[in-house]
């Protein structure tokens, strides 16, 4: 969300925390955020993807996430603050 889609980012900041706790379940049938941040994360996952299928290239914006993420996850370890693997 940080690479790929301003609104996702915005959202994911909003709510984040309230769709991993309920599962992604609206909360009123006027809530609209879980669907849009699924919509825009499948969206941006198939643009990213899409072009490169087989793999040609290795420099592929999806990776950031993978390099960043594990150091947070190792750096929380014992902490109180742990993320499951894939979680950061």
């Amino acid at each position: 969300a940080i690479m790929k889609s301003e609104e996702l980012f915005c959202l994911l900041e909003e709510h984040g925390p309230r769709l991993a706790n309920d599962k992604f379940m609206p909360n009123s049938d006027v809530d609209g955020a879980p669907s849009r941040v699924l919509r825009l994360s499948i969206e941006s996952m198939l643009e990213e993807l899409a072009p490169n299928l087989w793999e040609h290239s290795l420099e592929r914006l999806l990776d950031f996430g993978h390099c960043v993420g594990q150091g947070l996850e190792m750096g929380g370890l014992g902490t109180g603050h742990e993320l499951m693997a894939g979680e950061a």
